[in-house]
């Protein structure tokens, strides 16, 4: 079975409202991250991904330049579920 991604509906709309060059950095970095995954890796310091605290642990963050990436990995059903997408500014 292959790894998915799934999105939640506001950060899907995030993406899509972003300028192509954006749009096309994260999904090339979500992609990375998907290939590192399917060869057994998590790429934490390839990728700038750390563990947050707090009231959101257990998730992780992906940062690409001014943009993060508020994520969950599921290992068991290889799934990266992607809860938000904004700019660092407004995500924390």
């Amino acid at each position: 079975m292959a790894w998915k991604v799934e999105f939640k509906k506001e950060t899907f709309r995030f993406l899509t409202r972003q300028d192509k060059e954006t749009q096309e950095r994260i999904r090339s970095s979500l992609k990375l991250l998907l290939e590192y995954l399917g060869k057994g890796i998590f790429p934490f310091r390839e990728m700038d991904i750390r563990r947050l605290k707090g009231k959101r642990k257990g998730f992780m963050r992906l940062r690409i330049g001014k943009v993060r990436v508020i994520l969950k990995i599921d290992v068991e059903n290889k799934t990266i579920r992607i809860y938000t997408i904004d700019y660092r500014g407004n995500v924390y």
